[in-house]
């Protein structure tokens, strides 16, 4: 095996496996303004891949205005983490995103070149595009909704919300989009190659139908 069949033997296993680590840097943050005692404040939450797929509390950070006081014995983060970190159950997107991952690293690693390299293309795409339509539409749509909510049943008077696509969602959709390139254009060299004067498929014994 030379080296150039050695890397594109481990490029596709190798770049789901960095894809599925990213998920530990943050995914999306959620922002909101409100009015906490009277003063504004701001309090950004900020979830990693694995907060969407598992759910539990977002990494919450605050800026409180000037005049703000907390509760007796409270800073500004524990008071909003008391009122908003029981609302973030695990996002089916996600989860979905991370099976195709895992999948596209299975088939990686015991399929034929030519199957293995349209299976990374598939689940590399697919995988883009659930964490694409998770991260930009769907969970800024629940997450700031239940913010919202949580803040207007206890009158802290919301002012703004936002939210940010993180730089872990930015690193995986470069990681799988390159992948799938790649894969791509190594489906097409296999291909062409398979299908002259009739040779072999490439990892096959068996000759193409």
């Amino acid at each position: 095996m030379t080296s150039r069949t050695l890397l594109d033997r481990l490029a596709s296993p190798a770049g789901f496996a960095l894809a599925l680590l990213l998920f530990l840097l943050p995914f999306i943050t959620v922002s909101c303004e409100a009015s906490l005692t009277g003063s504004p404040a701001r309090v950004d939450a900020t979830f990693t891949g694995v907060d969407l797929l598992v759910g539990g509390s977002p990494e919450l950070s605050a800026q409180a205005g000037q005049g703000f006081h907390a509760e007796p014995g409270q800073d500004v983060v524990a008071q909003v983490d008391a009122e908003f970190s029981e609302y973030y159950p695990p996002q089916p997107l996600a989860i979905l995103a991370a099976l195709s991952l895992l999948m596209g690293l299975v088939a990686a690693l015991v399929l034929p070149a030519l199957t293995r390299a349209w299976s990374s293309v598939a689940a590399a795409a697919l995988a883009t595009v659930l964490l694409a339509i998770e991260v930009l539409i769907v969970a800024p749509a629940r997450f700031t909704s239940a913010m919202e909510a949580e803040v207007k049943a206890d009158d802290f008077g919301l002012v703004s919300y936002s939210t940010v696509p993180g730089v872990g969602f930015f690193l995986c959709a470069v990681v799988l989009v390159a992948l799938a390139v790649w894969q791509a254009r190594q489906a097409v060299r296999l291909r062409a190659s398979s299908g002259q004067d009739g040779g072999p498929w490439p990892d096959s014994p068996e000759p193409p139908a």
